[in-house]
């Protein structure tokens, strides 16, 4: 895993930057203008996800990776190893749609 450390820019209004290395500008095929999802990692790191113009939903996502609406659902109510051995649908949206997004994006 590569790391990189950048120094937060301010433009002339007082909005902060956060500059992007070329190097993951190159890896990533990310451009000036697309639009990046912060997610918290809840460990101290963060990842960003490059969204699409219209964000799909987290059965969207789903239902293209399982291929049907049952095992959609029993996903949701399945104890899972990634969640703690919880139930997706017990746990934070935003973990979930972040793990869902980790496989949807490969």
């Amino acid at each position: 895993m590569k790391t990189y450390t950048v120094q937060l820019e301010e433009d002339g209004e007082g909005n902060l930057m956060l500059p992007i290395p070329q190097a993951i500008l190159d890896e990533t095929g990310w451009q000036e203008g697309d639009t990046l999802r912060f997610v918290d990692n809840k460990n101290g790191s963060w990842q960003l996800f490059k969204t699409w113009p219209t964000e799909p939903s987290i059965d969207d996502m789903l239902l293209g990776l399982l291929g049907s609406d049952e095992f959609v659902k029993t996903w949701w109510s399945s104890p899972n190893a990634a969640f703690g051995f919880h139930c997706p649908r017990d746990c934070d949206r935003e973990v979930v749609y972040q793990y869902v997004c980790s496989f949807a994006m490969r």
